[in-house]
Protein backbone atom coordinates (compact mmCIF):
# COMPACT_ATOMS: atom_id res chain seq x y z
CA UNK A 1 0.00 0.00 0.00
CA UNK A 2 1.26 3.56 -0.24
CA UNK A 3 1.93 5.51 2.90
CA UNK A 4 -0.04 8.64 2.83
CA UNK A 5 1.54 11.88 2.18
CA UNK A 6 0.15 15.28 2.39
CA UNK A 7 2.75 17.57 1.44
CA UNK A 8 3.10 15.90 -2.48
CA UNK A 9 4.00 19.14 -5.36
CA UNK A 10 2.33 19.93 -8.44
CA UNK A 11 3.39 18.55 -11.85
CA UNK A 12 6.03 21.58 -11.49
CA UNK A 13 7.94 19.89 -8.42
CA UNK A 14 7.94 16.40 -9.38
CA UNK A 15 7.87 16.03 -13.35
CA UNK A 16 8.89 18.46 -15.97
CA UNK A 17 8.64 20.81 -12.92
CA UNK A 18 10.86 18.62 -10.61
CA UNK A 19 13.12 20.92 -12.21
CA UNK A 20 11.16 23.83 -11.67
CA UNK A 21 9.98 23.89 -8.02
CA UNK A 22 13.39 22.33 -7.62
CA UNK A 23 14.83 25.07 -8.89
CA UNK A 24 -6.14 39.84 -12.62
CA UNK A 25 -5.55 36.97 -15.24
CA UNK A 26 -4.56 37.15 -18.83
CA UNK A 27 -6.90 34.83 -20.55
CA UNK A 28 -7.15 34.20 -24.27
CA UNK A 29 -10.09 31.99 -26.16
CA UNK A 30 -10.01 30.25 -29.54
CA UNK A 31 -12.96 31.04 -31.63
CA UNK A 32 -16.21 32.99 -30.83
CA UNK A 33 -18.41 33.55 -27.77
CA UNK A 34 -20.57 30.81 -26.73
CA UNK A 35 -22.04 28.83 -23.11
CA UNK A 36 -21.65 25.62 -22.02
CA UNK A 37 -25.17 23.60 -22.44
CA UNK A 38 -26.96 25.65 -24.67
CA UNK A 39 -29.42 24.06 -26.83
CA UNK A 40 -29.10 23.88 -30.50
CA UNK A 41 -27.86 21.82 -33.64
CA UNK A 42 -24.71 23.52 -33.89
CA UNK A 43 -23.88 25.34 -30.47
CA UNK A 44 -20.76 25.45 -29.31
CA UNK A 45 -19.28 23.59 -26.25
CA UNK A 46 -17.06 26.11 -24.05
CA UNK A 47 -14.30 23.94 -22.35
CA UNK A 48 -11.57 25.53 -20.53
CA UNK A 49 -7.87 25.34 -20.02
CA UNK A 50 -5.33 27.10 -18.00
CA UNK A 51 -1.67 26.86 -17.30
CA UNK A 52 1.63 29.13 -16.58
CA UNK A 53 2.57 29.88 -20.79
CA UNK A 54 4.72 33.20 -20.12
CA UNK A 55 5.72 32.62 -16.67
CA UNK A 56 9.40 33.80 -15.55
CA UNK A 57 10.30 30.73 -13.47
CA UNK A 58 8.07 28.17 -15.24
CA UNK A 59 6.21 28.03 -18.71
CA UNK A 60 4.79 25.66 -20.35
CA UNK A 61 2.95 27.07 -23.51
CA UNK A 62 3.36 23.57 -25.21
CA UNK A 63 -0.03 22.52 -22.90
CA UNK A 64 -2.11 25.21 -24.56
CA UNK A 65 -0.91 24.34 -28.15
CA UNK A 66 -1.57 20.58 -27.50
CA UNK A 67 -5.11 21.85 -26.70
CA UNK A 68 -5.84 24.19 -29.27
CA UNK A 69 -4.10 21.50 -31.92
CA UNK A 70 -6.82 19.10 -30.40
CA UNK A 71 -9.77 21.35 -30.76
CA UNK A 72 -8.80 22.59 -34.29
CA UNK A 73 -8.77 18.85 -35.20
CA UNK A 74 -12.15 17.35 -33.76
CA UNK A 75 -14.27 20.58 -35.23
CA UNK A 76 -12.39 20.18 -38.40
CA UNK A 77 -13.82 16.36 -37.80
CA UNK A 78 -17.54 17.20 -37.46
CA UNK A 79 -16.91 18.20 -33.29
CA UNK A 80 -18.42 16.52 -30.79
CA UNK A 81 -21.87 15.23 -32.19
CA UNK A 82 -22.14 17.81 -34.14
CA UNK A 83 -20.92 20.66 -31.54
CA UNK A 84 -17.64 22.38 -32.43
CA UNK A 85 -15.66 22.74 -29.40
CA UNK A 86 -14.76 26.77 -28.53
CA UNK A 87 -11.66 26.86 -25.98
CA UNK A 88 -11.32 29.25 -23.50
CA UNK A 89 -7.89 29.30 -21.92
CA UNK A 90 -5.96 31.19 -18.91
CA UNK A 91 -2.57 32.30 -18.61
CA UNK A 92 -1.60 31.37 -14.97
CA UNK A 93 1.58 32.95 -15.37
CA UNK A 94 2.73 30.80 -12.36
CA UNK A 95 1.42 32.84 -9.96
CA UNK A 96 -1.03 31.27 -7.29
CA UNK A 97 -3.08 34.41 -7.24
CA UNK A 98 -3.31 34.48 -10.82
CA UNK A 99 -4.09 30.43 -10.34
CA UNK A 100 -7.07 31.68 -8.34
CA UNK A 101 -8.29 34.51 -10.77
CA UNK A 102 -7.90 31.73 -13.92
CA UNK A 103 -10.23 29.30 -11.91
CA UNK A 104 -12.85 32.01 -11.18
CA UNK A 105 -12.92 33.67 -14.44
CA UNK A 106 -13.39 29.54 -15.87
CA UNK A 107 -16.37 29.19 -13.83
CA UNK A 108 -17.75 32.69 -15.11
CA UNK A 109 -17.32 31.86 -18.47
CA UNK A 110 -19.15 28.84 -18.12
CA UNK A 111 -17.49 26.11 -19.11
CA UNK A 112 -18.59 22.51 -19.61
CA UNK A 113 -15.21 21.30 -18.48
CA UNK A 114 -11.74 22.23 -17.68
CA UNK A 115 -8.90 19.95 -19.71
CA UNK A 116 -5.76 19.16 -18.10
CA UNK A 117 -5.64 22.59 -15.76
CA UNK A 118 -2.32 23.25 -14.36
CA UNK A 119 -2.18 25.14 -11.18
CA UNK A 120 1.22 24.54 -9.56
CA UNK A 121 2.39 27.35 -8.39
CA UNK A 122 -0.03 26.89 -5.33
CA UNK A 123 0.72 23.39 -4.65
CA UNK A 124 -2.51 23.35 -2.06
CA UNK A 125 -4.50 23.12 -5.07
CA UNK A 126 -6.56 25.95 -3.94
CA UNK A 127 -7.78 27.02 -7.57
CA UNK A 128 -9.19 23.42 -7.74
CA UNK A 129 -11.14 23.87 -5.37
CA UNK A 130 -12.77 26.51 -7.37
CA UNK A 131 -13.75 24.52 -9.86
CA UNK A 132 -14.48 21.51 -7.23
CA UNK A 133 -17.32 24.21 -6.11
CA UNK A 134 -18.82 24.69 -9.52
CA UNK A 135 -18.70 21.13 -10.42
CA UNK A 136 -16.74 21.14 -13.35
CA UNK A 137 -14.90 18.39 -14.27
CA UNK A 138 -10.96 18.77 -14.84
CA UNK A 139 -10.30 15.78 -17.58
CA UNK A 140 -7.23 14.36 -18.50
CA UNK A 141 -4.68 15.82 -15.45
CA UNK A 142 -1.30 14.37 -15.19
CA UNK A 143 -1.94 13.03 -11.37
CA UNK A 144 0.66 14.77 -10.20
CA UNK A 145 -0.79 16.64 -7.22
CA UNK A 146 -2.35 14.48 -4.82
CA UNK A 147 -5.65 16.09 -4.97
CA UNK A 148 -6.09 15.23 -8.38
CA UNK A 149 -6.00 11.36 -7.81
CA UNK A 150 -8.68 12.20 -4.86
CA UNK A 151 -10.65 14.82 -6.57
CA UNK A 152 -14.38 13.58 -7.33
CA UNK A 153 -14.66 16.02 -9.64
CA UNK A 154 -10.40 14.72 -11.56
CA UNK A 155 -10.66 12.47 -14.13
CA UNK A 156 -6.45 11.61 -14.57
CA UNK A 157 -5.28 10.57 -18.10
CA UNK A 158 -3.38 7.28 -16.83
CA UNK A 159 -1.54 6.21 -13.13
CA UNK A 160 -0.54 9.60 -12.07
CA UNK A 161 2.42 9.53 -9.40
CA UNK A 162 1.72 5.91 -7.81
CA UNK A 163 2.25 4.59 -11.56
CA UNK A 164 5.26 6.46 -12.51
CA UNK A 165 7.18 5.74 -9.77
CA UNK A 166 6.12 2.31 -8.84
CA UNK A 167 6.62 1.60 -12.82
CA UNK A 168 10.89 2.66 -12.41
CA UNK A 169 10.70 -0.56 -10.37
CA UNK A 170 8.77 -2.87 -12.23
CA UNK A 171 10.97 -1.57 -15.10
CA UNK A 172 13.81 -2.49 -13.55
CA UNK A 173 12.71 -5.75 -11.58
CA UNK A 174 11.03 -7.39 -15.00
CA UNK A 175 14.49 -6.80 -16.47
CA UNK A 176 16.59 -8.58 -14.22
CA UNK A 177 17.35 -6.58 -11.20
CA UNK A 178 17.10 -7.75 -7.84
CA UNK A 179 19.47 -5.71 -5.35
CA UNK A 180 18.10 -1.29 -5.47
CA UNK A 181 19.13 1.45 -4.20
CA UNK A 182 16.79 5.02 -4.67
CA UNK A 183 18.43 8.04 -5.22
CA UNK A 184 16.54 11.24 -4.29
CA UNK A 185 17.93 15.22 -3.22
CA UNK A 186 18.16 16.89 -0.47
CA UNK A 187 15.61 20.45 -0.06
CA UNK A 188 13.68 18.35 -2.62
CA UNK A 189 10.54 17.17 -0.76
CA UNK A 190 8.46 15.61 -4.27
CA UNK A 191 11.78 14.07 -5.51
CA UNK A 192 11.89 12.19 -1.01
CA UNK A 193 8.21 11.34 -1.53
CA UNK A 194 8.87 9.69 -5.25
CA UNK A 195 11.42 7.94 -3.94
CA UNK A 196 9.43 6.97 -1.14
CA UNK A 197 6.93 5.71 -3.87
CA UNK A 198 9.81 2.86 -4.93
CA UNK A 199 10.28 1.85 -2.16
CA UNK A 200 6.47 0.97 -1.14
CA UNK A 201 6.52 -0.44 -4.76
CA UNK A 202 9.67 -2.81 -3.55
CA UNK A 203 7.70 -3.62 -0.75
CA UNK A 204 4.75 -5.22 -2.87
CA UNK A 205 7.60 -7.24 -5.08
CA UNK A 206 8.80 -8.66 -1.17
CA UNK A 207 11.75 -6.74 -2.15
CA UNK A 208 12.96 -4.48 1.22
CA UNK A 209 16.56 -4.41 1.38
CA UNK A 210 16.67 -1.08 -0.35
CA UNK A 211 19.75 1.30 -0.01
CA UNK A 212 17.68 5.22 0.32
CA UNK A 213 20.26 8.00 -0.53
CA UNK A 214 19.66 11.45 -0.33
CA UNK A 215 22.15 13.12 -2.17
CA UNK A 216 22.98 17.19 -1.04
CA UNK A 217 24.52 18.47 -4.10
CA UNK A 218 25.76 21.48 -2.04
CA UNK A 219 28.32 19.41 0.27
CA UNK A 220 28.84 17.07 -2.72
CA UNK A 221 28.54 18.88 -5.87
CA UNK A 222 29.78 16.03 -8.20
CA UNK A 223 27.65 13.51 -6.66
CA UNK A 224 30.18 11.71 -6.32
CA UNK A 225 29.89 10.59 -2.63
CA UNK A 226 25.98 9.51 -2.93
CA UNK A 227 26.80 7.83 -6.03
CA UNK A 228 29.56 5.83 -4.41
CA UNK A 229 27.13 5.11 -1.65
CA UNK A 230 24.50 4.16 -3.63
CA UNK A 231 26.66 1.69 -5.84
CA UNK A 232 28.69 0.20 -3.06
CA UNK A 233 25.45 -1.42 -1.74
CA UNK A 234 25.34 -3.49 -4.53
CA UNK A 235 22.88 -2.43 -6.04
CA UNK A 236 21.93 -3.76 -9.83
CA UNK A 237 19.14 -1.50 -9.84
CA UNK A 238 18.65 2.33 -9.15
CA UNK A 239 15.82 4.70 -9.20
CA UNK A 240 16.34 8.47 -9.82
CA UNK A 241 14.28 11.08 -8.40
CA UNK A 242 15.57 14.71 -8.70
CA UNK A 243 15.27 18.08 -10.83
CA UNK A 244 16.07 17.54 -14.41
CA UNK A 245 19.02 19.97 -13.82
CA UNK A 246 20.53 17.21 -11.36
CA UNK A 247 20.43 14.27 -13.36
CA UNK A 248 23.43 14.45 -15.90
CA UNK A 249 25.78 15.49 -12.73
CA UNK A 250 24.77 11.68 -11.00
CA UNK A 251 24.04 9.69 -13.89
CA UNK A 252 27.84 10.53 -14.71
CA UNK A 253 28.91 10.20 -10.93
CA UNK A 254 26.72 6.58 -10.96
CA UNK A 255 28.70 4.88 -14.41
CA UNK A 256 31.92 6.47 -13.04
CA UNK A 257 31.93 4.66 -10.08
CA UNK A 258 31.75 1.54 -12.35
CA UNK A 259 28.38 1.00 -12.05
CA UNK A 260 27.38 -1.66 -14.56
CA UNK A 261 23.45 -2.57 -13.27
CA UNK A 262 20.27 -0.52 -14.58
CA UNK A 263 18.90 2.81 -13.90
CA UNK A 264 15.17 3.86 -14.66
CA UNK A 265 13.18 7.56 -14.18
CA UNK A 266 10.31 8.86 -15.13
CA UNK A 267 9.83 10.27 -18.95
CA UNK A 268 8.79 13.56 -17.47
CA UNK A 269 11.93 14.42 -15.69
CA UNK A 270 13.83 12.80 -18.42
CA UNK A 271 13.07 14.83 -21.29
CA UNK A 272 14.44 14.25 -25.09
CA UNK A 273 16.75 17.11 -24.39
CA UNK A 274 18.23 16.14 -21.03
CA UNK A 275 19.34 12.22 -23.17
CA UNK A 276 20.79 14.57 -26.18
CA UNK A 277 23.09 16.36 -23.48
CA UNK A 278 23.98 13.06 -21.91
CA UNK A 279 25.01 11.77 -25.06
CA UNK A 280 25.94 8.03 -24.45
CA UNK A 281 25.84 8.08 -20.88
CA UNK A 282 22.16 7.96 -21.10
CA UNK A 283 22.07 4.65 -22.78
CA UNK A 284 20.83 1.59 -20.93
CA UNK A 285 18.44 4.40 -18.66
CA UNK A 286 15.00 2.61 -18.37
CA UNK A 287 12.26 5.27 -19.21
CA UNK A 288 8.39 5.35 -17.50
CA UNK A 289 5.34 7.19 -19.23
CA UNK A 290 2.09 7.43 -18.99
CA UNK A 291 1.55 8.31 -22.41
CA UNK A 292 3.06 7.03 -25.14
CA UNK A 293 6.57 8.16 -26.27
CA UNK A 294 6.74 10.54 -28.72
CA UNK A 295 9.69 8.26 -30.36
CA UNK A 296 6.94 5.82 -30.80
CA UNK A 297 6.05 6.45 -34.76
CA UNK A 298 4.05 2.94 -34.47
CA UNK A 299 1.55 4.69 -32.17
CA UNK A 300 -1.28 5.82 -33.78
CA UNK A 301 -2.51 8.77 -31.14
CA UNK A 302 1.30 10.32 -30.89
CA UNK A 303 1.52 10.18 -34.89
CA UNK A 304 -2.11 11.98 -35.07
CA UNK A 305 -0.82 13.80 -32.17
CA UNK A 306 2.37 15.00 -34.01
CA UNK A 307 0.31 15.60 -37.34
CA UNK A 308 -2.19 17.72 -35.52
CA UNK A 309 0.27 19.87 -33.91
CA UNK A 310 2.17 20.52 -37.60
CA UNK A 311 -1.21 21.29 -39.04
CA UNK A 312 -2.64 23.09 -36.41
CA UNK A 313 -0.05 24.68 -34.65
CA UNK A 314 3.11 25.10 -36.70
CA UNK A 315 6.05 25.57 -35.49
CA UNK A 316 5.21 24.03 -31.78
CA UNK A 317 7.54 21.25 -30.43
CA UNK A 318 6.03 18.06 -29.21
CA UNK A 319 6.62 17.39 -26.05
CA UNK A 320 5.17 15.34 -23.26
CA UNK A 321 2.89 18.32 -21.88
CA UNK A 322 1.32 18.72 -25.18
CA UNK A 323 0.52 15.64 -25.81
CA UNK A 324 -1.64 15.01 -22.31
CA UNK A 325 -3.45 18.09 -23.05
CA UNK A 326 -3.98 16.97 -26.16
CA UNK A 327 -5.02 13.81 -25.15
CA UNK A 328 -7.47 15.05 -22.52
CA UNK A 329 -9.71 17.04 -25.24
CA UNK A 330 -9.46 13.70 -27.51
CA UNK A 331 -10.65 11.48 -24.77
CA UNK A 332 -13.85 13.63 -23.91
CA UNK A 333 -14.57 14.18 -27.78
CA UNK A 334 -14.52 9.98 -27.48
CA UNK A 335 -16.13 9.57 -24.53
CA UNK A 336 -18.85 12.21 -25.11
CA UNK A 337 -20.02 11.71 -28.94
CA UNK A 338 -23.56 10.20 -27.65
CA UNK A 339 -24.40 13.68 -25.47
CA UNK A 340 -27.04 15.75 -26.26
CA UNK A 341 -26.58 18.53 -24.02
CA UNK A 342 -23.60 19.51 -22.54
CA UNK A 343 -22.89 20.73 -19.04
CA UNK A 344 -20.55 19.60 -15.90
CA UNK A 345 -22.94 17.69 -14.71
CA UNK A 346 -23.97 15.69 -18.07
CA UNK A 347 -20.50 15.60 -18.95
CA UNK A 348 -19.49 14.27 -15.33
CA UNK A 349 -22.33 11.75 -15.76
CA UNK A 350 -21.32 10.57 -18.84
CA UNK A 351 -17.78 10.16 -17.74
CA UNK A 352 -18.93 8.20 -14.39
CA UNK A 353 -20.83 5.98 -16.84
CA UNK A 354 -18.27 5.20 -19.07
CA UNK A 355 -17.57 1.64 -18.62
CA UNK A 356 -16.56 0.45 -22.63
CA UNK A 357 -12.79 2.06 -23.06
CA UNK A 358 -12.45 4.13 -25.81
CA UNK A 359 -8.85 4.15 -27.27
CA UNK A 360 -6.86 7.14 -28.61
CA UNK A 361 -4.07 5.67 -29.02
CA UNK A 362 -1.47 8.18 -27.15
CA UNK A 363 -2.94 6.99 -23.48
CA UNK A 364 -4.12 3.24 -22.71
CA UNK A 365 -7.47 2.15 -23.33
CA UNK A 366 -9.95 4.37 -20.86
CA UNK A 367 -12.96 3.91 -18.97
CA UNK A 368 -14.60 4.83 -15.38
CA UNK A 369 -17.25 2.62 -14.23
CA UNK A 370 -16.78 -0.35 -12.53
CA UNK A 371 -13.17 0.43 -11.96
CA UNK A 372 -11.29 0.66 -8.67
CA UNK A 373 -8.11 2.15 -8.13
CA UNK A 374 -5.36 -0.12 -6.82
CA UNK A 375 -4.06 2.71 -4.26
CA UNK A 376 -6.15 3.24 -1.58
CA UNK A 377 -5.39 6.35 -0.91
CA UNK A 378 -5.49 7.77 -4.44
CA UNK A 379 -9.00 6.69 -5.67
CA UNK A 380 -8.96 8.57 -8.89
CA UNK A 381 -6.03 6.38 -10.31
CA UNK A 382 -8.72 3.83 -12.07
CA UNK A 383 -6.48 3.56 -15.22
CA UNK A 384 -2.95 2.40 -13.66
CA UNK A 385 -0.99 2.20 -16.63
CA UNK A 386 2.32 3.12 -18.24
CA UNK A 387 4.76 2.62 -21.17
CA UNK A 388 8.40 1.37 -20.04
CA UNK A 389 11.14 2.22 -22.65
CA UNK A 390 14.76 2.21 -22.53
CA UNK A 391 17.41 4.93 -24.04
CA UNK A 392 18.67 3.70 -27.07
CA UNK A 393 21.50 5.50 -29.01
CA UNK A 394 19.98 8.64 -27.75
CA UNK A 395 16.07 7.93 -27.62
CA UNK A 396 13.81 6.13 -25.71
CA UNK A 397 12.86 3.30 -28.10
CA UNK A 398 9.73 1.09 -26.01
CA UNK A 399 9.92 -1.89 -24.83
CA UNK A 400 6.87 -3.24 -27.39
CA UNK A 401 4.58 -4.55 -24.61
CA UNK A 402 2.58 -1.10 -24.63
CA UNK A 403 0.71 0.01 -21.91
CA UNK A 404 0.87 -2.40 -18.24
CA UNK A 405 -0.09 -2.33 -15.31
CA UNK A 406 3.08 -1.83 -13.13
CA UNK A 407 1.14 -3.53 -9.88
CA UNK A 408 0.81 -6.56 -11.91
CA UNK A 409 4.48 -6.14 -12.85
CA UNK A 410 5.59 -5.99 -9.71
CA UNK A 411 3.59 -9.07 -8.37
CA UNK A 412 3.82 -11.30 -11.33
CA UNK A 413 7.73 -11.25 -11.14
CA UNK A 414 10.06 -13.35 -9.13
CA UNK A 415 11.88 -11.36 -6.53
CA UNK A 416 14.84 -14.28 -5.96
Amino acid sequence: MIAKKANLLGRCAVIGGLAVALVASACSSSGGKGTAGKSGANAPIVIGGAAATTGQVYNEPELQAGLEAAVSSINAAGGVNGHPLQLKFCDTQFNANKEISCARQLVADKVAATFMPEFLADASGSAYKVLDQAKIPQIGTSGSLPSSLKDPYSYPTSSGLPGWFYGNMAALIAAGSRKFSVIDAAGQPSAQFASELEIQALKLAGITDVTHVTWDPTSDPTGDAAAAKAVSSGADGIGLAMATQLMPRIIKSVKQASYTGRMATVSSIFPQSLITQLGAAADGIYVVSQIGFLTDDKNPGVARYAADLKKYKPGSEPLDIGLYSWSAVQLFAAAAQSLATFTPSSIKQALDSLSSPVDIGSVAPWAVAGRTSPFPDYPRVVNPTVQIGVVENGAVVPDGKGFVNPIDLLTARPTG
